[in-house]
């Protein structure tokens, strides 16, 4: 089988929760998404806002060897995040997409099978959105 290297991570966004932890915590918003361009594979996002300026990754995302649920931390400027809170608030007639781009390629074949010898942790250097509109 022939692997292909990819610093990718696509999904689509299936629903989306605004997380209050406690009174003196900042809010959350978790993303459960499933994965396009992986094959059998979910992930489920938790965003924070907070400063970005300076910093070389703005989250990580860890995969696990022994089941297909990918978890991601990641921060966003204060700005953003509240736009995509306000964002997920609308129902669109199609999923949102979403691209995690990582520091460190994937094996992923042209089947989408994801190859993990080890569990691991990346760091995730950007985020990208696509938000139906029409």
């Amino acid at each position: 089988m022939q692997w292909d290297r990819s610093h990718h991570v696509q999904m689509f966004v299936q629903s989306a929760e605004l997380r209050l932890l406690s009174v003196s915590d900042d809010p959350q918003l978790e993303l459960h998404c499933d994965l396009s361009n992986i094959a059998r594979g979910s992930c489920v996002i938790s965003l924070r806002s907070g400063a970005v300026i300076g910093t070389s990754s703005i989250g990580q995302l860890h995969i696990p060897i022994d089941r297909p649920l990918m978890r991601a931390q990641v921060t966003l400027a204060n700005n953003r995040f509240t736009q995509l809170v306000d964002l997920c608030r609308f129902s669109h007639p199609r999923p949102i997409a979403l691209v995690l781009q990582l520091t460190t390629p994937l094996a992923i074949s042209s089947h989408g099978d994801l190859r993990v010898d080890q569990p691991m942790d990346i760091d995730v250097d950007d985020m990208s959105w696509a938000i139906p509109l029409i």
